[in-house]
């Protein structure tokens, strides 16, 4: 059911810009006391003749003077002020694109929105000139084109200058709509997102829209509205809407609040005798309390609107909740160069997608009951929980992270973030938590400071997503989820046929409960317990609760040759699953031979919905297996290849267990083509000498189609040599991965590759193996040829290192992580009975411009002029020669041998050990101090190895 707006239709020229139908279709008073914006503290006014002359006048300036063209972007990055209309109106007139930020943003936020808004123009104001003119540095804007909205600085041309010096200028021409286009194709605005799923995308306002949204308006408002208080930020869409152009239609007088205080609104709207005020819900519940405040009321002209079962897609009844779709004018463009974010927004009958949830009352009163997407709401500014998990996940101390809103009496909602800290980090629990309070701090504005830090064990929490009904303020807490998987574990043994079931009724009695409780416990036990949990138990709990296939969103099993007793001995059971899948029992009894692959296949078909999928194989009892997954097999051929895992995301295949495994075995490329849409690959092997099949060129070739689009890609612990055909497959896959922005490479830690460095592939081999791509898409970079960090004196002929020069091809490269082989190379002379290393590779001309993250790890065997190549390299950085540079991270083991030997002390002592330690604190300061003054986050990390042998 479409709700239709009771309203009349509204109607406007299609020809019409924003600037002609707001200032020249009617005659503006030339009286200076005229309606007009007002500042509330200073009484500085600008009459809406003003106005136009002034945008007339500044448009012309930044035509003639700044080279601005049609199409080009202006943007505002400054607090309210009457002067900021006259900034976007003169961009606006000029057929330019006008575009506000937040006056908050840090240098770093305010770069990604010019660079993303491909702004040729910037105002910003005393305040925040710094930030802006670094931003617009980083982001390739002449100095020239940053200027000032108000207010004085030496050697910045401001908008009051550009008015009193140009009197004689040639007045530019007026943008016209031109012959086959329409006010609906034309931009007007950007208007960042909030970003709910990452970064803020950058929305398209047309000229049509906002007179769209005006006229709607007017028509609903009382004759007497004569007078308007502009609270909410002009960067916001209510405040383009609601307080830049509709009171200049309304011929109204706009008092503009630079900053918000509670006492500023209540004193200027009592001053000025405000009648209406638009304000966010957080300052209205300080204000008044109304059971009511959720209603928003009735559908404005030429509004449809339609409530849909986020469940079933299907019209939702009066009074029954859903979410809010809306079609009309006023529906913006969709987001700047980014189509596939305006097709998931906005489907093809032009309904924009809202995220809100709500319904319609029988007295066609819309209400909005919750929020779909999970943006916390700070003093009605949206706060995207991805952006703050971004960062937090770059905090060294910071293993896993999820963000959510929490309740504030001032604020409505702040973001709270329950972190899982590493393992590895030495700071109590207090001390790590109030570091990356004052990170947080240091890097975004205050409205995404964080009001608290819970630290947990693990993150419960689905993906972000449409179907992810998991809310982390709905969470158990960490003590109680931990006592019910110890209370069902306690329950549970390895005998499942035990007469009277109870084992299986101990995970049943979780989920008696509401979905909603099962929504928020199931993907905790399944994504915790793992390997751990029997496959019985998941296939008698999805019998019970089919519904409970389409929640789990994270999913853990293993793959073994186990015999043991199986559900799949269950015909009746297995009957009902054969259906589900419109599979034949006699196609699903034929794969008896594999009991728990089937039982695996099985489990990822029920859950079609699973967004993360771990696979641990272990193959300890059969060698040379050749067909995994039959089932699997089977099921695609009947699906004709088709997407029967449409929403996984993220695939890790661990085979660190198996006797026998190559790099394109079946499990990898099944799967691949049953995931048309994945993003991220991991492969783990079992290092060591182990068996490998050969693969085909089929397969090869299969794999490589698979892995065309995938972003994240990750190859641990399987040895690859130099001239072997699993080499020349590695070669293949990686030139077949052209969008990677993410490649993870360790090589095998665990064979005796010391003895055989002169056949290991090397690190330059495997750089050029990547396509070429790669060199604009690759944002990080991890590479490990020396996981065990192993002495490397019997390694002089080191494999060949990878050059300045091929490093340097990755335009974009933004995180890197390798061990000092990667780069490092050395000549080795004689100076009579002395041997004497040269370095020859050297960090600052290897290191590329665009690294902000830089970890370095190596051992102390390897001499300690590495550790004085990373000092000289903070020393520069200092100079300023690397200023992207954020982060350096080396990680220096200890490891002590007797002399002349390779065994281990057996008298090693804590004496000796201190001895080491101190000379490793030497380094650590000597590392700090050569990057003090730099601005970089430095972190020197060293531990004791303390193994047999090599």
């Amino acid at each position: 059911m479409i709700y239709q707006s009771q309203n009349p239709k509204i109607s406007f020229s299609p020809k019409q810009t924003l600037w002609s139908w707001l200032l020249e279709s009617k005659p503006l008073s030339p009286d200076s006391n005229a309606p007009g914006f007002t500042d509330a503290l200073i009484k500085e006014h600008i009459s809406f003749q003003s106005l136009k002359d002034y945008a007339t006048t500044l448009s012309s300036a930044l035509v003639t003077n700044y080279n601005l063209r049609q199409n080009d972007t202006v943007v505002v990055f400054a607090k309210n002020s009457i002067w900021y209309p006259v900034a976007t109106l003169a961009a606006i007139r000029v057929g330019a694109v006008a575009c506000g930020i937040s006056p908050e943003y840090t240098v770093d936020e305010c770069y990604y929105s010019l660079k993303t808004s491909k702004a040729k123009v910037v105002f910003a104001t005393v305040d925040n000139f710094e930030i802006a003119s670094t931003a617009a540095k980083k982001a390739g804007i002449s100095p020239e084109n940053v200027l000032l909205l108000e207010g004085s600085r030496p050697g910045v041309t401001s908008i009051q200058q550009i008015l009193k010096s140009l009197d004689t200028l040639v007045e530019a021409p007026v943008f016209q709509v031109a012959d086959g286009k329409s006010n609906r194709d034309i931009c007007a605005f950007l208007c960042f997102s909030s970003g709910t799923t990452g970064l803020p995308k950058a929305v398209m306002i047309s000229h049509a829209n906002i007179i769209a949204q005006c006229i709607q308006t007017a028509d609903i408002t009382l004759p007497n509205h004569n007078r308007v208080l502009a609270a909410l930020p002009f960067h916001h869409i209510s405040g383009i809407i609601h307080q830049l152009h509709l009171p200049i239609h309304l011929n109204a007088n706009i008092f503009v609040l630079s900053k918000f205080t509670l006492d500023s609104l209540l004193k200027t709207a009592s001053e000025n005798k405000i009648r209406e005020l638009i304000i966010v819900p957080p300052i209205l519940i300080r204000l008044y309390s109304y059971k009511y405040a959720h209603r928003v009321g009735m559908l404005v002209g030429s509004t449809e609107v339609r409530i849909v079962d986020i469940d079933t897609g299907e019209d939702c009844e009066v009074g029954k909740a859903g979410e809010i779709w809306a079609r009309g004018p006023q529906m913006a463009m969709g987001y700047l160069d980014n189509p596939e974010a305006t097709e998931s927004t906005f489907d093809k009958d032009g309904f924009l997608h809202t995220g809100d949830i709500g319904c319609f009352d029988h007295d066609g009163m819309l209400a909005i009951t919750d929020r779909l997407k999970e943006i916390i709401k700070v003093k009605g500014i949206g706060v995207a929980p991805a952006e703050l998990e971004g960062l937090l996940l770059g905090h060294p101390h910071v293993d896993d992270v999820a963000v959510c809103g929490v309740p504030d009496e001032r604020a409505g909602e702040r973001p709270k973030a329950f972190v899982v800290l590493k393992s590895s980090q030495v700071l109590s629990p207090v001390e790590a938590a109030n570091e990356i309070f004052e990170y947080v701090r240091k890097e975004k504005t205050r409205h995404k400071w964080l009001k608290e830090i819970e630290l947990v064990s693990t993150i419960p929490k689905s993906p972000a997503g449409r179907d992810a009904k998991l809310k982390i303020t709905e969470i158990l807490p960490p003590e109680l989820v931990g006592d019910i998987l110890s209370w069902f574990c306690s329950h549970c043994n390895d005998d499942i046929e035990d007469g009277d079931g109870a084992n299986t009724k101990a995970l049943l009695a979780l989920t008696q409960t509401s979905k909603d409780f099962r929504s928020i416990a199931m993907p905790i036990l399944f994504h915790s317990l793992g390997p751990h949990l029997p496959s019985t138990y998941f296939f008698r709990v999805l019998d019970c609760h089919p519904d409970l296939a389409h929640i789990v969103k994270h999913l853990c099993l293993p793959l073994s040759t186990s015999k043991n007793s199986s559900v799949m001995k269950d015909s009746v059971l297995l009957t009902r699953y054969a259906d589900r899948l419109s599979l034949s029992y006699e196609l699903m009894t034929a794969t008896q031979s594999t009991i728990v692959d089937v039982e695996m296949c099985l489990a990822m078909a029920l859950c079609s919905d699973i967004e993360r999928l771990k696979i641990q194989i272990s193959d300890y009892q059969i060698i040379g297996r050749t067909r995994h997954f039959e089932l699997l097999y089977s099921l695609l051929d009947s699906s004709k290849h088709g997407e029967i895992f449409p929403k996984l995301r993220h695939l890790d295949i661990d085979k660190t267990r198996c006797i026998r495994f190559s790099l394109c075995d079946p499990e990898p490329i099944l799967l691949l083509r049953g995931a048309p849409h994945l993003q991220t690959l991991v492969l783990r092997g079992p290092g060591g000498e182990r068996h490998a099949h050969q693969n085909s060129d089929s397969g090869i070739q299969e794999f490589c189609a698979g892995v065309t689009n995938i972003t994240e890609l990750q190859i641990l612990g399987l040895p690859f040599f130099t001239g072997n055909w699993q080499t020349r497959g590695l070669e293949r896959i990686l030139g077949a991965a052209q969008n990677l922005k993410t490649f993870k490479f360790v090589n095998d830690g665990y064979s005796r590759w010391h003895t055989q460095a002169r056949s290991q592939i090397s690190p330059a081999q495997l750089i050029e193996f990547l396509s070429t791509r790669t060199h604009q898409s690759l944002q990080h970079l991890s590479l490990n040829f020396d996981s065990k960090m192993v002495p490397s004196q019997r390694n002089l002929g080191q494999p060949d290192p990878i050059t300045p020069q091929q490093i340097k091809q990755f335009t974009n490269l933004n995180t890197l992580e390798m061990d000092h082989s990667c780069y490092y190379s050395h000549v080795v002379r004689r100076n009579g009975e002395e041997i004497i290393f040269e370095q020859e590779t050297y960090l600052v001309d290897f290191l590329p411009q665009t690294v902000q993250s830089l970890i370095i790890f190596f051992n102390r065997s390897v001499r300690y002029d590495i550790l004085d190549d990373i000092t000289y390299l903070g020393q520069q950085t200092v100079a300023g020669d690397f200023p992207s540079l954020k982060r350096v991270q080396v990680d220096a083991p200890i490891r002590y041998t007797m002399p002349g030997s390779n065994s281990w002390d057996d008298d090693w002592d804590n004496e000796q050990l201190a001895k080491l330690s101190s000379e490793m604190d030497v380094r650590r300061e000597e590392f700090q101090k050569a990057f003090a003054g730099s601005g970089v986050d430095t972190q020197f990390r060293t531990w004791c190895i303390w193994e047999e042998g090599w």
